[in-house]
């Protein structure tokens, strides 16, 4: 009876073992939150009298952690991830550690690093009218 309880406890153990190294990442996704930026609208050009507050109004109430991801979901339109100089500037149309820049669809960032992170249209004209998120600080865990 005890060589057979070992033994279940060195598989359990294996396996617990196996699933740390090959699904790192899958554990990481499950323990953040999700959220769609600009709530169920998407993301878009804010109106012109909202145009400087309104993703803020939206991200302020927000504490978003390393793990959590938010995506973007647009039509005719596009999202990067920028510098701080890039989003306050409107002046970048390549995202950092980007590909080709989709214009339809949704894009989903994983937020993975502690710091301040930025996001923008590639569209210049719709960053221009405030279509840019940031600064948010992102916190490096969750307090259980």
């Amino acid at each position: 009876m005890a060589a057979a309880a070992a033994s279940l406890v060195i598989r359990l153990s294996a396996l617990a073992v196996v699933l740390v190294v090959l699904c790192p990442t899958a554990s990481a996704v499950a323990l953040g939150k999700r959220y769609r930026v600009g709530g169920p609208e998407g993301w878009r050009v804010p109106p012109p009298q909202d145009k400087e507050m309104f993703y803020v109004k939206w991200a302020s109430p927000i504490t978003f952690f390393v793990e959590d991801s938010i995506e973007f979901v647009y039509k005719n339109d596009s999202v990067i991830k920028v510098s701080k100089v890039g989003y306050y500037h409107c002046n970048e149309t390549a995202g950092i550690g980007t590909g080709a820049v989709p214009r339809d669809g949704s894009t989903l960032f994983l937020l993975d690093a502690p710091g301040f992170a930025y996001f923008a249209s590639a569209d210049i004209g719709h960053c221009n009218a405030g279509e840019r998120l940031g600064p948010f600080d992102l916190v490096s865990q969750y307090s259980f």
